[in-house]
């Protein structure tokens, strides 16, 4: 995909031209407020300061009115111009223009534009460190200093009593007139793009199976045969769990297995955020997302929206990994404080977001309950997935899903040739009932329990087996073959 940079540069020049000419006329406001009631002075100096004014003129203003009112002295345009010419400041430009606003001034918003000028004199420090983040390493002060920006941005943006918060009447028809998409992989993706969990055991090939996702995606094919094509657009990988060229070899492989679709070019669509000497430096505080971390990840996602080069999914692995190392993932409140600026994130910036977590309760089917720690783990994920063995066939594996908006899928996928059982170079659908025969499995009238069909049917009385038959007895209510009430063969 192509960048326009011109163009970019264009939209930003006009962006900040606008941005300035409205942060003037606030800071107009602000002192024309201040000349007409000196006693709003007080609640103004605790919310802004001098060095907060854009304008040079306009701060120095501002400091000779705090000035006076703290010394106990009149404040009145006429005793301003008098302190500001015995220093030799230049002025009357300024003095002039804030006579004819003080005419149509309202006093009482004072406080409410002195929050609006700190809150943009921090926007323009933030992006200042943004800007000098994407061309060399922030140092560790320089980050914590930037996160703490945001979070005074955050704490101005909430004040706005008088501020309807929500949509309604026009605005709330016109939001609603965008209805969501259909899901780019039914039965697993949600319809909006939002946090997806995956979750696996070691070494089943949850990684594998989260690259392979990411690739097609990229490559805009069809993750397996029957599967629609993925949208294509860039993937954004995050691996702390592996090298790059661990990573990089995974993905070598995937791309040469189905020559029907194409994809070869997939190293220009993904971008690879792993651990190798090459790497950039500054990409560090990605392997830790806690709140530097995480407003890295925000801001290399909207920089790269604003270059017309979006991200369509980004991949992360692993939850144990990438979680700040002070959470514990049996902590309720530390997992959700971690997982949901990665929701805000999907939703906000139109992203999918996969990420990997290891499996904590074999036991368990669902993959509601299945994930390792607390919890609210998969409650913050709109859609939940779980890989596991197959339990009888090593070349197999069974993926299972669950979400607010998907129907509950279950997929059975090989994996690998039967001359290499157990290994994960592939993920195409196998026939999950593959020698059923229910004439052999359930003669005609008889009554048999899932573990019956299990050991008949696979040999085994095992807690996957049995699973396995069950939705095997699911698959044959369903075509009318059994009993809606118990395992009877009625047809």
């Amino acid at each position: 995909m192509s960048v326009d940079l011109a163009d970019y540069r264009d939209r930003r020049i006009r962006g900040r031209a606008a941005s300035d000419s409205v942060t003037d006329a606030l800071e107009r406001e602000v002192i024309a407020a201040l000349l007409l009631d000196p006693s709003r002075v007080p609640y103004a100096s605790e919310i802004v300061s001098p060095a907060d004014f854009l304008s040079p003129h306009l701060g120095a203003l501002f400091r000779e009115i705090s000035d006076l009112y703290r010394d106990g002295r009149p404040v009145s345009l006429p005793i301003i111009a008098d302190e500001l010419d015995m220093r030799g400041a230049n002025q009357a430009i300024e003095l002039a223009s804030l006579v004819e606003l003080t005419e149509r001034c309202q006093p009482h918003l004072a406080a409410e534009h002195a929050r609006r000028v700190r809150r943009l004199s921090l926007e323009r420090s933030a992006r200042l460190l943004h800007t000098r983040g994407a061309q060399q390493a922030l140092s560790e002060r320089e980050m914590h200093e930037l996160v703490t920006i945001e979070r005074l941005i955050f704490e101005l943006s909430g004040d706005a009593s008088g501020i309807d918060l929500g949509l309604t009447g026009e605005d709330l028809v016109e939001a609603l007139r965008a209805a969501l998409p259909p899901s780019p992989l039914p039965g697993l993706l949600d319809d909006g793009p939002s946090l997806h969990l995956l979750v696996g055991r070691p070494k089943i090939g949850k990684t594998t199976l989260g690259l392979h996702i990411a690739q097609s995606w990229a490559c805009g094919v069809p993750p397996w045969p029957g599967a629609p094509a993925l949208p294509g657009g860039r993937a954004l990988i995050v691996s702390a769990e592996q090298s790059l060229r661990r990573v990089g070899a995974t993905l070598s492989r995937l791309a040469t297995w189905n020559a029907e679709h194409d994809r070869r070019d997939w190293t220009d669509r993904m971008e690879i955020v792993a651990r190798d000497r090459a790497l950039p430096r500054e990409a560090g505080p990605l392997f830790c997302l806690d709140g530097p971390g995480q407003l890295l990840l925000r801001r290399h996602v909207e920089r790269a929206r604003a270059l017309r080069a979006p991200f369509g999914i980004v991949l992360l692995d692993s939850l144990s990994r990438l979680k700040p190392r002070e959470a514990e993932e049996n902590d309720a409140d530390a997992m959700t404080a971690f997982l949901d600026p990665l929701a805000t994130l999907a939703t906000e910036l139109g992203v999918y977001v996969l990420l990997v977590h290891h499996e904590g309760h074999a036991e368990r089917s669902s993959p509601v309950t299945a994930p390792r720690g607390s919890t609210s783990i998969a409650a913050v994920a709109q859609a939940v997935w779980k890989l596991e063995l197959d339990g009888q066939r090593p070349n197999e594996r069974v993926l299972t899903a669950t979400g607010n908006a998907i129907e509950s899928t279950r997929l059975a996928l090989r994996v690998a040739p039967d001359e290499e059982p157990g290994k994960v170079l592939f993920f195409t659908p196998a026939d999950p009932f593959a020698g059923a025969d229910i004439d052999e499995l359930l003669p005609f009238g008889e009554v048999a329990s899932y573990t019956t069909i299990a050991e008949r049917w696979l040999g085994s009385k095992s807690g996957p087996a049995r699973t396995r038959a069950q939705h095997l007895v699911a698959h044959w209510r369903a075509l009318g073959l059994v009993d809606r009430r118990q395992v009877r063969r009625t047809a």
